[in-house]
C-alpha cells in the first residue's frame, strides 16, 4: 500500500509548567490587546466629540455677526 502515511514521529516531552506559562502569557497578551483597543476606541470617541463641539462653537461664532467688526 503505497502512498499511505503511517509513520508518526515521537515528540519531545513538554513539562506542564511550560504549557501553563504559555497559556497564561497568551491570556495576558489578549487582555493587554483588548485594553489597548478599548483605550483607542475611547480616544476616538472623545476626539470626535471634541471636534464636533469645536465645530458647533465655530458655527455659533460665525452665525453671530456682532462678533465681527464691520
Amino acid at each position: 500500500m503505497h502512498g499511505i502515511y503511517t509513520y508518526i514521529p515521537e515528540t519531545n516531552y513538554v513539562p506542564s509548567e511550560y504549557s501553563v506559562a504559555a497559556i497564561l502569557l497568551l491570556l495576558f497578551m489578549v487582555l493587554i490587546s483588548l485594553l489597548l483597543l478599548l483605550l483607542l476606541l475611547y480616544f476616538y470617541i472623545w476626539l470626535s466629540q471634541f471636534c464636533y463641539l469645536t465645530y458647533l462653537v465655530a458655527v455659533k461664532l460665525i452665525n453671530h455677526s456682532d462678533f465681527f467688526i464691520e
